[in-house]
């Protein structure tokens, strides 16, 4: 906590509006809570919800993560985030949404939250346009692709449908009783859960050892050869400074007066030099 706090000091000091951003909040939100409130900041939460689907398959491409098991990593962070923001100042925004039409999701958000954007949404809007454009959305899925997907969990299911219905409508009952529901099913099965992903959670983390040995060699490598670089480059700068100097100073010579005054014994060297070699 006091590590936490030093770098929100440091990186925020008392800025009026900033945002934290990393998807291991959404599984410490208590913690993050009890930091804010010690240091006197008061936390609005935004909820990003994805379709669950469009996160499975980034997960394999990106991990090669399966599909069952980016299900449940998923669930677990919806549930923990959905749980520990129930009550405070929150929105839920779906990135579907977002991605078609950010406009009217930003003007949500600020009344909701009470927040008064440092710069005005139209002054921002041609950043974010070149920004937040549909087709940098790599997987995209309906609700209804979602719904027709067989591998995919009811809870999974279950979790999306509510939490959209939250989107629309923050105190809607009947969602949040879904979610209790999920969330302690979900819980009591967990250590089972556990036990069953440990075998694929150690190849991920054994890929994530290997992809990063592998990251640090190519560091290491790219790091002596810049250096190399480096030294040519400045050893190359030495010797042309050098050529340039010699050259000015030949020139230098070549155009004094001792220089004009002592050719024609130059001359009578050269020559005596050469009848000597033809003696010879």
């Amino acid at each position: 906590k006091c590590e936490i706090s030093g770098i929100l000091e440091q990186q925020f000091d008392s800025a009026p509006l900033f945002v934290l951003k990393d998807p291991r909040i959404s599984r410490f939100v208590p913690l993050y809570r009890d930091i804010l409130r010690e240091r006197e900041i008061a936390p609005r939460y935004l909820l990003a919800l994805r379709n669950p689907l469009a996160v499975m398959m980034s997960l394999r491409e990106r991990d090669d993560m399966t599909p069952g098991f980016a299900g449940v990593l998923w669930l677990r962070h919806l549930l923990d985030a959905e749980q520990a923001t129930r009550g405070e100042p929150r929105v839920i925004v779906s990135y579907e949404r977002l991605v078609a039409d950010w406009r009217p999701i930003v003007a949500e958000v600020a009344a909701a939250l009470g927040l008064v954007w440092p710069v005005p949404p139209h002054a921002a809007a041609a950043a974010i346009d070149a920004f937040l454009a549909p087709s940098m959305q790599h997987h995209s899925f309906s609700d209804l692709d979602l719904e027709e997907t067989p591998e995919v969990s009811a809870w999974v299911k279950e979790t999306h449908e509510a939490m959209r219905l939250l989107e629309h409508n923050p105190g809607a009952a009947s969602a949040l009783a879904t979610l209790d529901r999920v969330g302690a099913d979900f819980n009591r099965w967990a250590p089972i859960f556990g036990a069953a992903c440990m075998p694929e959670l150690a190849v991920y983390a054994w890929r994530l050892t290997e992809s990063a040995a592998v990251r640090d060699a190519a560091q290491a490598q790219l790091s002596a050869t810049q250096a190399e670089l480096r030294h040519e480059t400045e050893q190359s700068a030495f010797h042309a400074r050098r050529s340039a100097s010699l050259k000015a100073e030949l020139a230098r010579i070549k155009d004094s007066r001792w220089w004009r005054l002592t050719e024609r014994m130059r001359a009578f060297e050269r020559r005596f030099r050469f009848r000597g070699a033809d003696r010879r």
